[in-house]
């Protein structure tokens, strides 16, 4: 499902979401809603995790499987995106995307799937933006 990161949804997006998360589909979804980012400390690893998958696990009863895509943009990449964050611009290193994959091409990455979390799992113990975390903890376990 097409998610449009510069510009305005389409008005029928919501139920697009609905119907995609009510059917029997498979979904990928980026629970941080961009690339990882390099950090000050000079590990690359996602932003907050935003909690909708787990309000939509819950709600439509779906179970969430984990999976850990290990691969890294290149320096230019993460430099670009540090300095837009500085300087208050918008997310110019999106642009650079398309030539990482391309760059990329013939590379070889590890990808791990883990063992699915029931949507029982999320209980009204810890907030949705809490149990996404863990779920984001769990995945950099993998």
């Amino acid at each position: 499902m097409p998610i449009n990161k510069i510009g305005k949804q389409a008005k029928n997006m919501p139920s697009q979401v609905e119907a995609a998360f009510a059917s029997d589909n498979n979904m990928l979804l980026f629970p941080a809603g961009l690339c990882s980012r390099r950090g000050d400390d000079g590990a690359i690893r996602d932003l907050d995790w935003k909690a909708s998958f787990i309000k939509q696990s819950v709600r439509t009863e779906r179970d969430i499987v984990p999976i850990h895509f290990m691969a890294q943009n290149s320096d230019r990449f993460y430099n670009v995106a540090r300095w837009c964050k500085r300087l208050h611009l918008p997310n110019l290193a999106m642009a650079l995307l398309p030539d990482e994959m391309w760059r990329s091409q013939g590379g070889h990455y590890r990808v791990v799937i883990g063992k699915p979390i029931p949507h029982q799992t999320f209980t009204r113990d810890r907030s949705p933006h809490a149990w996404a975390q863990w779920v984001k903890e769990q995945v950099y376990l993998l």
